[in-house]
């Protein structure tokens, strides 16, 4: 973790940065005490990227030995301090402008016992790297055709209670700037708030800005999944304004989990697109097609090189032959309802249309005139999801 996430973490959120805000970015491995020790001790017990915790007791009475112990520390390569204002309500300022100098961070606290700062920082570490450490699966899972049985091997891994009968949630933030949500759902769940609720029947991944959410449906509750989701996310006190989120259908073989893993992300993607809250995936119609067909390889290079070429011809005669086919598809494909939109004539709109056609790969009838639709709907749905997701798509 950075140093800059102490303040996310729910136990920790009075902590006061004093000195060393260009060091929030520092990293945080290990987090130990400093307590009743001499500092020549120090490389003994100390190490890069630790995070040191103390009240100062061993400067109690000399306010000269701090300087010398945070240079040291320093210089063994810790990531910053907190301090309990037990001895030192304020800092002298020479230790201050040596933290701003070196970029250490140093926060003062006062109303949390030592040892649970302890806690809640490994707590918190711990679900952030057991979040994090699925990532590249989850890629995988969404974006690659993997054969069952890796599926399976995956699923084994990353399904904890080694059943079936799964559904999953992805849920992002509705704002896209608001990056502290998600550590902050992570670090109440690491707090192991409403235990048992959520330790039986819930499992939490960090993919990119978003997060992922595993429920192992009952026997009896395979109906309840969106509810069960709900309920979660209200014991989180996760305000459902906050975010958008997708859900999948339940799926009953760990071969199948990729299915499940794809649906939940195609669903916030509709979610997204459609500035709602939430999506259900056997809600989202033929977009339930389209989401496939934008990660398939030969279908999005068929679609990239149709609208390449239709914005080529649009740069090279100033027309507006992609405006007017989006526009067109909007308008349920009626050429009046078009023209009256554009303010053109229903000869200038067939015109444009028989124009795309051409440029796509000729011919008229039924057939040309779906392809021109699918090609529409996914330029609405590749220019309408959100950037992270769109990067990842264009990466593939």
């Amino acid at each position: 973790m950075r140093a800059r996430e102490l303040k996310q973490i729910k136990n920790l959120d009075h902590f006061k940065l004093v000195a060393g805000e260009k060091g929030l970015d520092n990293l945080i491995e290990n987090v130990v005490i400093f307590e009743y020790e001499n500092i020549s001790h120090a490389p003994e017990n100390y190490y890069k990227n630790d995070f040191i915790v103390s009240t100062l007791i061993f400067a109690k009475e000399h306010p000269e030995l701090i300087m010398p112990t945070v240079q040291k520390l320093t210089k063994l390569g810790i990531s910053g301090m907190a301090i309990k204002s037990v001895y030192y309500a304020t800092l002298p300022p020479e230790i201050t402008d040596y933290a701003d100098e070196v970029g250490l961070p140093v926060f003062l606290f006062n109303d949390t016992y030592m040892e649970d700062v302890i806690v809640s920082i490994n707590s918190y570490m711990k679900s952030e790297e057991n979040c994090l450490r699925y990532e590249k699966d989850f890629y995988e899972l969404l974006f690659e055709n993997l054969p069952a049985r890796k599926v399976g091997d995956k699923a084994a891994f990353m399904n904890a209670w080694q059943k079936t009968r799964l559904a999953s949630m992805y849920l992002v933030p509705k704002d896209s700037a608001d990056r502290e949500l998600i550590s902050d759902l992570l670090g109440t769940v690491s707090l192991r708030k409403n235990k048992y609720f959520i330790e039986s029947e819930f499992r939490f991944y960090q993919f990119h800005q978003g997060l992922f959410i595993l429920h192992h449906c009952y026997e009896s509750g395979v109906g309840e999944a969106p509810q069960k989701f709900q309920m979660l996310l209200s014991r989180l006190a996760i305000p459902r304004t906050a975010v958008v989120s997708g859900l999948s259908t339940v799926y009953e073989s760990a071969e199948e989990f990729d299915l499940c893993i794809r649906e939940s992300y195609f669903a916030c993607c509709y979610a997204e697109l459609r500035q709602q809250p939430e999506a259900f995936f056997p809600e989202l119609g033929i977009y339930r097609f389209l989401f496939p067909m934008l990660i398939d390889k030969t279908c999005r290079a068929y679609y990239q090189s149709a609208i390449g070429r239709m914005k080529q011809y649009d740069e090279a005669n100033h027309s507006s032959i992609l405006a007017t086919v989006c526009e067109y598809v909007k308008m349920d494909c009626e050429i009046k309802r078009t023209a009256k939109q554009l303010f053109q004539h229903p000869n200038t709109i067939r015109y444009r249309i028989q124009k795309a056609f051409d440029l796509i790969g000729g011919g008229t009838g039924q057939e040309m005139l779906h392809i021109l639709y699918l090609i529409a709907l996914m330029h609405d749905m590749k220019s309408g999801i959100v950037q992270e997701k769109n990067r990842m798509l264009s990466d593939l």
